[in-house]
């Protein structure tokens, strides 16, 4: 009869102590030796991680300086960014006023800007964006009239002058020369007056360029 008190009272004594004991206590590693051991990596501080700038995002420019050109010459200018650039996941990835390299390509009644590069932290970043035509305006360069009449008058005085020159007293000489010179002026006089058509960009407009394809930065 005592050792079953005894018994019961171990038995009650070990129940009171089981919420005390460590949660581990009496457990194995059940980890090999030398198994390394896992490290977590945030993903957004990953210095491995790149940025991306979604296709069709619409990028704001600016011109610096006033800019005139006819629609049929192609020309190279450097640009400005008028608003900052973001990427998918709306971080700044260019700030406002940074610098990007563009070509003017001549259409049809204008020009279209096609930016081929972007400076962002001192590197060149290749892109493809451009911009809907910017339409100019269909100008007389000079008429056929004005033309004979300027090429008259300098004709008339250069050549004049070239067969008068040996001496001024020779009036038939100088006569000879001015209708010789006037000759000429009247034979380029009879060309067709030239046309144009001229885009004028005032400094500081501001133009929208659609990004062509994604663009992946490191």
């Amino acid at each position: 009869m005592k050792f079953a008190n005894l018994s019961a009272t171990l038995i009650a004594a070990a129940t009171c102590l089981t919420p005390y004991l460590p949660a581990h206590a009496g457990t194995q590693d059940l980890q090999p030796a030398g198994t390394p051991t896992a490290v977590y990596t945030n993903p957004a501080v990953n210095p491995t991680s790149t940025r991306t700038i979604p296709a069709m995002s619409a990028i704001a420019i600016a011109f610096p300086a006033d800019l005139t050109l006819t629609a049929d010459t192609e020309q190279t200018t450097t640009l400005f960014l008028a608003q900052p650039i973001f990427d998918e996941a709306g971080n700044e990835i260019a700030p406002k006023g940074a610098l990007l390299s563009a070509q003017l390509k001549p259409g049809k009644g204008g020009v279209s800007v096609m930016a081929d590069f972007l400076v962002i932290s001192g590197r060149t970043v290749p892109i493809q964006a451009s911009s809907v035509l910017i339409p100019g305006q269909t100008v007389t360069v000079q008429s056929g009239l004005d033309r004979a009449r300027e090429a008259s008058q300098v004709g008339g005085r250069l050549v004049g002058t070239a067969f008068g020159a040996g001496n001024i007293n020779d009036v038939d000489g100088i006569k000879k020369g001015a209708l010789a010179g006037t000759g000429i002026g009247l034979v380029y006089g009879l060309l067709s007056p030239k046309k144009a058509t001229v885009v004028k960009i005032p400094q500081g407009s501001m133009y929208i360029l659609s990004l062509q394809s994604a663009v992946t930065l490191p």
